[in-house]
C-alpha cells in the first residue's frame, strides 16, 4: 500500500512538472509576441507624439541616495529626449530642501508636497499619488498619458516611451516590472523573489499591475476614479489592477519596460521586503496567494522527496524516480531563470545599461532552481503576519485579514 501511494505521488508530481514546462513555453511566447507588437506600434507611430506626464511619489527620508538619483536621472533624460512633457514629483512636507541639495528641479519638473488631509488610512505612497493626480488638472504640464514611476529605480527612457505609446494604442493599462542588477548575493535574492512575476505575465488571468512603472491614458485614469479608490487602500498597483479589470480595460505587460532597482544589502531587509510583497498579494489577490502557497508546497516536496524516501528505505526504482523528478524540477528552474535573464535583464535589452556580472548571473540561475523552500517560508510568514513596516510606517492587518491600515489609524 505504501509503495503504491509513493508511486502514485511520483506520477502526480511528474504531471505537475509537465504543466510547469507548458506554462513556461506559453508564458515566454506570449510575452515575446506582446513586446513585438508594442515595438511595432511604437515604430509605426512616426511623428505622432504621445504627450506624457510622469508622476513620481517620493518619500525622501525612506529612500537611499542611489534610489533617488536613479529615478531623477531617468526623468531628466526622458524630458531631454522628448519622451516626457514634464514630471510631477510629490514629496513629504519639509523635504523640499533635500531635493534642492541634490540638484533636482528645473524646467518641466514640478515639486509639490503631499497633503495629509487626502486620506487617513491609506499608505503614504497613495496619499502622494492622490495629491499628484489632483494637481494634474491645474498643472502647467499637459499630456495624454500619465506614467506613474516609483522613486527607487532607474526607468530607461525607452521604457517610458514604450509604455506611453502602448497605453495610448491599447487604450488600457501598461505595466513594466523590476530587475535588481546582479552584483552581489542580495541582488540575487531580490531577483529570485521579484522575478516570480515574469512567470505569469504572459497569461491574462494571472497578469498583474505591479512593479514601479505603470502607464495609462488620462481618460482611463479618470474613469478608474483612482483619486477616490486610492484613499483607503495600501497598494496602488493592486487597486489599479482590480479597477481596470472591473471596468473592462486591458492590462498589458511590456517586456522591455523593466525598471533597474538597487538591492538593499541586508538580509533582514530583503526578507521583510519579500514578506511584505506576499502580504500585499494575500490581501488583494487571495486566490493567487493560495495558489502560490499550494504550488510551492508541492515544489518543496519534490526537492525533499528523494531524501525522505532514502530515510524511509524504499526500493531503488522509487528512489530513482523521485530523484529524477527533483533533478527535472531543478532543470526547469534553471531554464526559467535563463529566460528571465535573457528577456528581462535591462543590460540585455538596452546597450547603455550596465550588464549583470557573469558570476552573479550564474548564482541567480542556480538559486532560482532550488528556490522553493525559500519562497514557501516567505509565503508562510506572510500568511501568519499581522503587521509589517513599509517606508517607515507600520501597518496592521485588519478586517479578518482583508486589508491593512497604518497601526493606530481610525478606519471604517
Amino acid at each position: 500500500m505504501a509503495v503504491a501511494f509513493l508511486e502514485l505521488l511520483s506520477v502526480f508530481l511528474g504531471l505537475g512538472l509537465v504543466v510547469q514546462v507548458v506554462q513556461i513555453v506559453y508564458n515566454y511566447r506570449s510575452n515575446m509576441a506582446a513586446m513585438s507588437y508594442i515595438e511595432s506600434i511604437s515604430s509605426a507611430g512616426g511623428g505622432d507624439r504621445v504627450a506624457t506626464i510622469a508622476l513620481i511619489p517620493c518619500k525622501i527620508s525612506a529612500s537611499s541616495s542611489d534610489e533617488l538619483l536613479y529615478t531623477f536621472n531617468s526623468l531628466k533624460r526622458s524630458i531631454d529626449l522628448g519622451y516626457v512633457e514634464g514630471g510631477i514629483i510629490v514629496i513629504d512636507p519639509g523635504d523640499e530642501e533635500s531635493l534642492k541639495n541634490m540638484g533636482v528641479g528645473g524646467e518641466g519638473i514640478e515639486i509639490i508636497a503631499s497633503r495629509s488631509s487626502e486620506c487617513s488610512s491609506c499608505s503614504g505612497k497613495n496619499r502622494a499619488l492622490i495629491t499628484g493626480l489632483k494637481s494634474i488638472a491645474t498643472s502647467a504640464v499637459r499630456g495624454d498619458v500619465v506614467v506613474m514611476l516609483d522613486c527607487d529605480a532607474y526607468h530607461h527612457p525607452r521604457s517610458i516611451f514604450y509604455v506611453s505609446k502602448a497605453s495610448e494604442a491599447f487604450g488600457g493599462v501598461v505595466t513594466g516590472y523590476r530587475w535588481y542588477l546582479l552584483r552581489d548575493i542580495y541582488s540575487v535574492l531580490y531577483n529570485v523573489v521579484s522575478s516570480l512575476a515574469f512567470e505569469y505575465m504572459g497569461i491574462d488571468r494571472t497578469r498583474i499591475v505591479w512593479g514601479g512603472l505603470v502607464a495609462m491614458p488620462i481618460k482611463v485614469l479618470k474613469d478608474l476614479d483612482l483619486e477616490v479608490r486610492f484613499s483607503e487602500e495600501l497598494s496602488d498597483d493592486a487597486v489599479i489592477n482590480s479597477e481596470a479589470r472591473k471596468k473592462g480595460y486591458r492590462i498589458i505587460f511590456c517586456g522591455k519596460c523593466i525598471s533597474l532597482t538597487p538591492a538593499q544589502r541586508v538580509f533582514k531587509r530583503f526578507y521583510l521586503w519579500a514578506v511584505r510583497q506576499m502580504i500585499i498579494l494575500r490581501l488583494y489577490t487571495p486566490i493567487g496567494f493560495n495558489l502560490l502557497l499550494a504550488i510551492y508546497s508541492l515544489n518543496t516536496l519534490i526537492l525533499f522527496l528523494p531524501v525522505a524516501m532514502l530515510l524511509v528505505g524504499v526500493s531503488n526504482t522509487i528512489l530513482g524516480l523521485s530523484t529524477a523528478l527533483a533533478l527535472l524540477y531543478i532543470a526547469i528552474g534553471m531554464l526559467r531563470a535563463i529566460l528571465a535573464v535573457k528577456s528581462h535583464s535591462p543590460g540585455s535589452i538596452y546597450p547603455d545599461v550596465e550588464r549583470d556580472r557573469a558570476l552573479w548571473r550564474a548564482a541567480y540561475v542556480v538559486l532560482s532552481s532550488i528556490r522553493a523552500p525559500l519562497i514557501l517560508s516567505i509565503l508562510i510568514s506572510a500568511r501568519v503576519s499581522h503587521r509589517f513596516t513599509w517606508r517607515g510606517t507600520e501597518y496592521c492587518i485588519v478586517d479578518s485579514g482583508r486589508r491593512a491600515v497604518p497601526c493606530g489609524a481610525s478606519y471604517s
